[in-house]
This record gives structure tokens, sequence and C-alpha cells, in this order.
């Protein structure tokens, strides 16, 4: 099974961004994301 692509948090974020993904707050380096339509169960949290 061929290993995954490493990628920075910027680039994830930036590339969540793209697909459809908000940002609904930011406390230091962590980062609280939300898809819109999706319910607040929904949440994405990169720290």
């Amino acid at each position: 099974m061929p290993k995954l692509p490493v990628i920075s948090g910027k680039e994830l974020i930036t590339a969540l961004k793209k697909v459809g993904f908000v940002e609904v707050r930011q406390k230091g380096s962590h980062i609280s994301l939300q898809k819109t339509g999706l319910s607040r169960d929904d949440l994405l949290e990169l720290s």
C-alpha cells in the first residue's frame, strides 16, 4: 500500500476551505472549521 503524501497544516486548511469548509473560530494554533449545511455536531477541530 503506497504511503500518503505529507502535507502541512496550512495546506490542509487551504484544501478544506476549497471544498466548502469555513473557519468558525480560532484560538492560538487551534482552528475549528465547519462545512456549510452541516449541523454543529459535524464540526472539524484541528490543533
